[in-house]
């Protein structure tokens, strides 16, 4: 449900939007999604037998299928993941796509100008490239596509940015680019390593392995949830403050796209399901 302008409600048709939800989808006989990732205005879900299917717009090939075509709807073929590859992960970002694959590499495609797809700085890359592992260790767990850049938490919790850092999203304190995943790790405070990471447009917020919150970037909307607007370039030294005893199970970052516009992406926001079950939310 909602905007269709690139067809990625995945009903047949594009333009308009519907404010109910529509389907269910064809993803194909005895098909069903196990995960779903939604992009500007393209989606990607993994189904059950851990192939990947992508739809909507696909100006910068982000949809994974090598060629520039808009998809209405889920189509027939899978996303080709290499000889033998599934797909354990899945995460869109406003033009690229990331997954991680059953055997916890990496690979992205999309528009890749800023460095995000992790494989230099080139510019469309429309089929699924491998990420430089130089710097992945025994793989990703964990991978959150935001709009100009990309952070993966590897298997052994340490976390990773890298793409445009102007934003200041990359987490390293400065505003360099970085066209693969780097050799230093984001420093999340002693003793403290990643579970789960979420990226968008300007700012990324990690889970700890104490299921503490932190988040860093932008900060012009309150969306990084420390009760202030200041921006922060690598993560603060203090978690934020979710309530007495709540701690944070899962978290989603987005901003407030609504024409494409760089200013309009700066308008932030965060969500956290917290141990209860509750949820929080913060930003604009």
């Amino acid at each position: 449900w909602g905007s269709n302008q690139g067809g990625q409600l995945g009903m047949g048709s594009t333009g308009g939007s519907s404010p109910n939800p529509v389907g269910p989808l064809d993803l194909g006989v005895g098909r069903t999604a196990k995960a779903i990732s939604v992009g500007l205005s393209h989606n990607c879900v993994i189904l059950d037998d851990d192939t990947l299917k992508c739809w909507g717009s696909n100006w910068d090939g982000q949809l994974g299928y090598g060629d520039k075509t808009n998809r209405n709807a889920p189509p027939a073929t899978p996303v080709d993941l290499g000889a033998g590859r599934t797909a354990k992960a899945v995460s869109c970002g406003a033009s690229h796509t990331c997954a991680i694959l059953d055997d916890d590499s990496l690979k992205c495609w999309g528009y890749g100008s800023n460095g995000q797809l992790g494989i230099g700085n080139y510019g469309i890359i429309s089929s699924p490239t491998a990420v430089v592992a130089t710097y992945l260790g025994a793989g990703v767990k964990s991978v959150a596509a935001g709009q100009y850049h990309t952070c993966a938490v590897l298997n052994d919790g340490s976390l990773k940015c890298w793409g445009h850092g102007l934003y200041v999203s990359l987490g390293y304190g400065d505003n360099s680019y970085r066209y693969t995943p780097p050799a230093d790790n984001v420093n999340l405070g002693a003793g403290r390593t990643a579970k789960s990471v979420s990226a968008t447009y300007g700012h990324t917020c990690v889970i700890l392995n104490d299921d503490t919150l932190k988040c860093y970037g932008n900060n012009g909307y309150a969306q990084l949830g420390y009760g202030d607007t200041t921006q922060r370039t690598v993560p603060d030294a203090s978690v934020i403050d979710l309530g007495s005893g709540k701690t944070a199970k899962s978290v989603s970052t987005g901003d407030g796209v609504s024409t494409g516009t760089e200013s309009s992406s700066k308008a932030g926001f965060t969500c956290a399901v917290l141990n209860d079950g509750s949820l929080k939310c913060f930003g604009s």
